[in-house]
C-alpha cells in the first residue's frame, strides 16, 4: 500500500491527467495504433519521443484496457515528458505528451534531420551536450567509468538552485543552474546519447519530500543508482561518490520510490 501512495503522490506532483467527453477527441482509424502488451506501449512511446511525435491514437485490446494507466507510466519510466494527458473514448484512448528538453534534445542528436524542429536555444544546449559527450569519449572506455565521468560533469556543470522546481537540462548546460530534476535529466541526456540504458526516477526523500535520480545500467548488465544531484549538494571533499552505484537495498536508506515500476538491482554489490 504504501509503494501505490508513493505512486499517487508523484503522479499528483509531476504529471497532469485530464480525461474529457467522448466527443472531446477525435479517432482517425487510419491513425489509430493496436496495443497489445505492455512492450507494444513501450515501444509506442520510445517512437514518439524519438520522432518528437507528442500525439497517439491507441486502441487497446480488452485485456489491456483496464491496465492502461500502468502500462503508460511503466512505458514513460518518467524519462520522456513532464506531463501527459490522456483522453478516453471507448477503448480507444488519445495520448498527448509535453515532451522534456532532454527528449528532444536526444531525438535531435539521433536524428539530425530533426535539428530544425529546435530553437536556437535548444541547439546551443545541443552543442555543449556533444562536447561534453567528446570529452567523455575521449577519457573513459568502461562503463562504470563513464558514468563516473558523467556524474562528475554534470556536478561541475550545475550548482543547485533552491528557488522555483525546473527540470530542464537546458537551465544546466547553458546557465549551470537547476534542481534534482535539471541534473537527472542531463544525466539521462548524456547517457542516452551514448547508448547507456538509463531512467529518471521521480521518488521521496526518506525524510520527505520530492527527488529525483536516475538508475543506471552498468557494465555487467546490472543496474544501480546515481544520484548527482545529491553528490554534488552534500558529498564536498569528505564523500563525493556517496550516492553513486547504490543497490536498492543501500538506495533505500535514502529514497522511497516504487521499485515495481523499475529494474532491480543485484542484492550484493
Amino acid at each position: 500500500m504504501k509503494h501505490i501512495h508513493i505512486l499517487w503522490a508523484v503522479m499528483l506532483t509531476f504529471l497532469t491527467v485530464l480525461a474529457l467527453p467522448a466527443h472531446a477527441a477525435r479517432f482517425n482509424p487510419k491513425r489509430t495504433q493496436k496495443i497489445a502488451s505492455e512492450n507494444d506501449f513501450v515501444q509506442l512511446v520510445e517512437n514518439m519521443a524519438n520522432s518528437m511525435q507528442p500525439t497517439a491514437y491507441i486502441v487497446f485490446e480488452k485485456k489491456m484496457s483496464p491496465l492502461f494507466l500502468k502500462n503508460l507510466n511503466r512505458a514513460m519510466y518518467f524519462n520522456h515528458a513532464t506531463h501527459y494527458y490522456y483522453y478516453f473514448r471507448d477503448n480507444q484512448i488519445q495520448v498527448k505528451f509535453n515532451f522534456a528538453d532532454s527528449a528532444l534534445l536526444l531525438a535531435a542528436y539521433r536524428n539530425p534531420k530533426l535539428r530544425k524542429k529546435l530553437t536556437p536555444e535548444q541547439k546551443e544546449a545541443l552543442k555543449i551536450a556533444e562536447e561534453c559527450i567528446k570529452k567523455c569519449v575521449a577519457s573513459a572506455k568502461k562503463r562504470e567509468d563513464i558514468v563516473l565521468f558523467l556524474h562528475d560533469e554534470v556536478a561541475k556543470l550545475c550548482e543547485y538552485d533552491t528557488g522555483k522546481p525546473n527540470q530542464s537540462c537546458i537551465r544546466v548546460l547553458l546557465h549551470h543552474k537547476g534542481d534534482c530534476g535539471a541534473y537527472a535529466r542531463t544525466m539521462y541526456l548524456f547517457l542516452s546519447m551514448l547508448d547507456i540504458p538509463c531512467h529518471v526516477i521521480q521518488g521521496e526523500n526518506i525524510s520527505g519530500g520530492p527527488h529525483c535520480w536516475n538508475l543506471v545500467q552498468f557494465d555487467s548488465g546490472r543496474w544501480y543508482h546515481v544520484d548527482s544531484c545529491k553528490d554534488d549538494r552534500f558529498g564536498g571533499d569528505k564523500n563525493p561518490y556517496k550516492y553513486f552505484g547504490l543497490t536498492d537495498e543501500q538506495n533505500r536508506k535514502f529514497h522511497i520510490w516504487d521499485e515495481e515500476y523499475f529494474p532491480a538491482t543485484p542484492i550484493d554489490k
